[in-house]
């Protein structure tokens, strides 16, 4: 349709330096750099509308530093962290409503920390809120039915269930 595809700069038969990508409407796709035919720095892909869909940091053609994704209408999807391509720190989920999803904190890829999620479509409500260690659930845990009533609370380690842990029924019975 004689619109512009890509434009790519090339050092010695490899991607070197400043990189674009179009929609066949002409729209701007993706842009970012290349060092030695690997994305090296922020990469940042929009959507055929021209809506900013996600932004993200690579170190010589793996992800590593700051994450941001978005939906179609401009909402934030997700933010967080990247470290040699594995996610590394606070990562926050959220709906396309805006709500959040998830709330944690990876270490390594793995869940490290508090975990928080809640129920899609639900308005928020919270699905589970446990302490995670190496990707393992090591400490406090809560889960919750759908209406929000407490359904199981007690402490794990190493991924198993460790001490007196409380069931409740749907109307909050012990």
């Amino acid at each position: 349709n004689g619109q512009l595809k890509a434009k790519v700069t090339f050092l010695d038969g490899q991607d070197e330096g400043p990189a674009e990508t179009y929609y066949e409407n002409g729209q701007l796709h993706q842009k970012g750099a290349w060092k030695e035919g690997k994305e090296d720095g922020v990469v940042i892909s929009y959507y055929e509308n021209g809506q900013l869909e996600d932004k993200r940091s690579f170190k010589d053609g793996i992800m590593d530093g700051p994450a941001e994704s978005y939906y179609e209408n401009g909402q934030l999807k997700e933010k967080g962290a990247y470290k040699d391509g594995f996610m590394d720190g606070p990562v926050e989920i959220y709906l396309s409503d805006g709500k959040l999803d998830f709330r944690g904190t990876y270490k390594v890829g793995l869940f490290h920390g508090l975990i928080e999620s809640t129920y899609k479509n639900s308005g928020g409500k919270l699905k589970a809120k446990a302490t995670y260690l190496d990707g393992k659930l090591d400490g406090p845990a809560e889960f919750y039915y759908e209406s929000g009533q407490l359904k199981e609370k007690g402490d794990y380690k190493n991924n198993k269930r460790d001490g007196v842990l409380e069931f409740y029924n749907e109307i909050g019975q012990l």
